[in-house]
């Protein structure tokens, strides 16, 4: 099977139709749920960033001068304000959302 062409083009970067795709996805994701994200608080953000960038709780929690159970209080409640089940839709918000 033959790789589609690219689409756009910059000096430094060619994006494929699969990622113009994926990024108006995101876009309109990012359209729908701004209301829900902006309940977050900085910090709940802080969290959400470090989550979906792969740290552990234990790290987070040495990064931000607090316990462990601090932040998977914030986690629990990053997980119920935007309905998240699974880390990956943790990882998609923050994609959404330009914070990783």
């Amino acid at each position: 099977m033959q790789e589609p062409k690219p689409v756009c083009f910059s000096r430094d970067a060619q994006l494929s139709v699969k990622a113009l795709k994926r990024i108006q996805e995101q876009q309109k994701f990012a359209k729908e749920n701004a209301a829900v994200f902006a309940s977050l608080t900085r910090r709940e953000r802080e969290i959400l960033t470090d989550w979906a960038s792969g740290k552990t709780n234990d790290a987070i929690a040495e990064e931000h001068i607090v316990s462990p159970h601090t932040i998977r209080t914030h986690r629990q409640n990053v997980r119920a304000k935007l309905r998240i089940h699974h880390t990956v839709e943790a990882v998609w918000w923050a994609q959404c959302f330009d914070l990783v």
